[in-house]
């Protein structure tokens, strides 16, 4: 799977970071949404567009709009100003895959993403999909 084939939802509460975060992973290749707010976070998530990642800022959310998130929806990344230890998050967030503190440098957080989307592909890959049987299989 390449970059293209993956949906990444951005939150945050200030609008230059969301923008900033968009540009860095559209040239990283990714498919990209910014949700302005929580109402249109909700949206998003209540589509049929399939989202991967949802790169959340905790203020930007607030706990409301966390716990509406389906645990198998998205793999959800905590994008925050401080070091979040993400095993003594509310229960309402728990479906949180990893933290990263905000501290100007991408690099981290495009690792983070880039790790747990190869294994998503990796998961995905290794998952049969017996609603298109291959030619020349018998599949009943």
């Amino acid at each position: 799977m390449c970059a293209s084939d993956f949906h990444i939802v951005i939150t945050d509460r200030n609008s230059h970071v969301r923008e900033l975060l968009f540009r860095e992973l559209l040239r990283e290749g990714y498919r990209v949404t910014e949700a302005k707010n929580g109402a249109h976070l909700l949206e998003i998530l209540g589509s049929s567009q399939v989202v991967h990642l949802l790169v959340l800022d905790p203020e930007f959310c607030g706990i409301r709009h966390c716990t509406r998130i389906d645990p198998g929806q998205a793999k959800v990344v905590l994008h925050a100003l401080e070091d979040v230890d993400c095993s003594t998050l509310p229960a309402g967030i728990s479906t949180v895959a990893a933290c990263v503190e905000k501290t100007g440098d991408l690099d981290k957080l495009k690792r983070v993403l880039r790790n747990l989307l190869n294994e998503t592909a990796t998961t995905q890959e290794a998952t049969p999909d017996l609603s298109h049987p291959k030619p020349g299989t018998d599949n009943v």
